[in-house]
């Protein structure tokens, strides 16, 4: 899967980080790809074989991705997420999660980027 429009707090100079696992990317049966700030932190994930592990702290908005309809909505701490099922298959549900100082525009536009 790719991402057109990562936020702006994905920095172009920092590798994609491979070892990084926290609640929402541990989870078994999963793969992800993590995209470091500047600061060499987490600004976003994209997961393969699971939705968000914990429920939306607000309201969320359905977006068209890929296909489907899928959701963007807060998490905890300050995490937008975005999630979608493609098909009733573990390996076709999705999350892309976008972290602190992220904002729900970054979300909306990571989602209409997803292909």
């Amino acid at each position: 899967m790719t991402v057109s429009f990562p936020p702006s707090t994905v920095s172009e100079s920092q590798t994609v980080a491979t070892d990084y696992s926290d609640a929402f990317t541990s989870m078994p049966g999963t793969s992800q790809t993590v995209f470091a700030s500047a600061a060499g932190t987490p600004a976003m994930v994209i997961v393969r074989g699971a939705l968000p592990p914990t429920n939306w702290v607000g309201a969320t908005e359905r977006v068209e991705l890929r296909g489907v309809t899928g959701a963007v909505g807060p998490l905890a701490d300050g995490v937008w997420a975005v999630a979608w099922a493609e098909s009733a298959d573990r390996c076709g549900q999705y999350s892309i999660f976008i972290y602190p100082p992220g904002t729900i525009d970054d979300a909306r536009r990571v989602a209409e980027s997803a292909g």
